[in-house]
Order: C-alpha cells, then structure tokens, then sequence
C-alpha cells in the first residue's frame, strides 16, 4: 500500500513536472512570436524612417536644382533683353542691305 501510495505520488509529480515544461516551451514561444513582431515592427519603422529621410532629400535637392536654373534662366533672360534692340537692328540692317 505505502509503495502505491510513493507510485502514485511519482507518478502526480511527474504529470505535474509535464504540464510546467509544456506551460515553459508554450510561454518561450510566445516571447520569441512577440520579441519577432517587435523586430519586424523596429525594422518596418526604421526603414520608413529612413526613406521618409531621403523623400525629404531629393525634395530639398529638386528645390535647389531648381532654384539655381531659376536663376540661370532669369540671367539669360535678361542678358537676351539687353540684346533684343541690337539683334532686331542687326537682322533690318541684314534684311535691308544696309551696314
């Protein structure tokens, strides 16, 4: 009696030492599942991050590139309404035979 009394006692603390392992892998690969979604979340933001960082770049790059045309065309612009007089008097005088 006392030995199935110790059997029976074994074998409760081993079912018990069971559940506890299987509550162990199951709760291990629960924070591997949660600690995988924060790494993908962190990288998905990072990454957003960072191509939000160079959308903004080539913004100021565009901005800039164009201003500095902008003020390019604006030089051309006024250098050629410095010359417009000379050049209509240049092609009359061409057209007319006149020098």
């Amino acid at each position: 009696m006392e030995i199935n009394k110790l059997l029976e006692i074994e074998r409760e603390a081993e079912e018990k030492i069971k559940e506890a392992r299987l509550k162990a892998e199951k709760l291990v690969n629960e924070a591997k599942k949660k600690a995988q979604e924060i790494i993908k979340e962190a990288e998905a933001k990072e990454f957003s991050d960072i191509e939000e960082e160079y959308k903004k770049k080539i913004q100021e790059e565009k901005k800039k590139v164009f201003r500095e045309y902008e003020a390019e065309a604006e030089k051309i612009y006024k250098k050629g309404s410095e010359n417009v007089d000379k050049a209509v008097d240049y092609v009359l005088r061409w057209i007319l035979g006149v020098e």
